[in-house]
This record gives structure tokens, sequence and C-alpha cells, in this order.
């Protein structure tokens, strides 16, 4: 094939799960191989009226990294739709919804998808998000 993927060199990726009023975890990896990982857990932090978030900070290794770079360079993030699964008249309250940003030279593309979407995604862009939950059950000791 002669397409090539767009370069990605100053970056930061976003990845976050929520449930809302329940539970939040956030992925964020910097260009310079940098993750922070949070994990809030609303539900518990309400009913004791204190806020406990769980966070863990590191840096991937080189593969890890590089494996990561070239799943962003070949999701075609910035070819997808802002929000996907949000059509239905269904309430959203207890559904997941996934937040992807990559942002770059100040530019930010955010894609949206309410857990219950039906939309097909791109091989590649599934990829990204199979791997990065990867990245954070192996960093992140998820409570």
């Amino acid at each position: 094939s002669c397409t090539s993927s767009p370069s990605i060199d100053d970056f930061v990726y976003t990845y976050t799960m929520e449930s809302i009023n329940n539970y939040k975890i956030e992925f964020q990896l910097k260009s310079d191989s940098t993750f922070k990982v949070s994990q809030f857990n609303y539900f518990f932090d309400n009913y004791e009226s204190m806020k406990k978030p769980v966070i863990t900070e590191g840096q991937l290794n080189n593969k890890e990294f590089s494996t990561i770079k070239k799943l962003l360079q070949q999701s075609n993030l910035n070819d997808m739709k802002d929000s996907y699964g949000f059509d239905e008249t269904e309430s959203t309250e207890s559904d997941i919804i996934y937040l992807i940003e990559l942002k770059q030279d100040d530019k930010s593309k955010f894609v949206t998808i309410k857990s219950k979407s039906i939309e097909s995604f791109p091989k590649k862009f599934t990829e990204l998000i199979s791997y990065t939950n990867s990245i954070i059950s192996e960093k992140h000791k998820v409570l």
C-alpha cells in the first residue's frame, strides 16, 4: 500500500472511560512517553463525602510507547465523527461513555462514544482502545 499515516510527534493522548456519577478512569500519555492514570470512584466518594482519586504516574517503555504511537497514527482519529451512539433517545445515565482526545499543535480532536453504540469502528481504532486498556490494567492497580 502506498498510503502513509500522518506523522505524530508532539502530542497528548487522553482516553477516558466514565460511568456517570459512578466512576471514571482517565489515561493520559504525552509525547515524551510519560503517562498518568487517574481513577475516581464517585459513588463511594459521594457516600463518604470525601474525594480519594487513585493516581499512577510513570513512563512507558520503548516498545509500549512505539506500539501506542503507531496505533495513534494508524487509527485515523481525525477522520472519525465527533460522537457515536448519542442519537438514541435512551438515557445515558447508566451507560459507560468513552472520550478519546488527541491534541497536537494546539488542535484537539475529540471522539465520544456511548457504550451501547452499534457503530462499527476502524480496526486500528479498536486496537488502539484495546491496547490502551491493557496498558491501564498493567500499569494501574484498579481498585
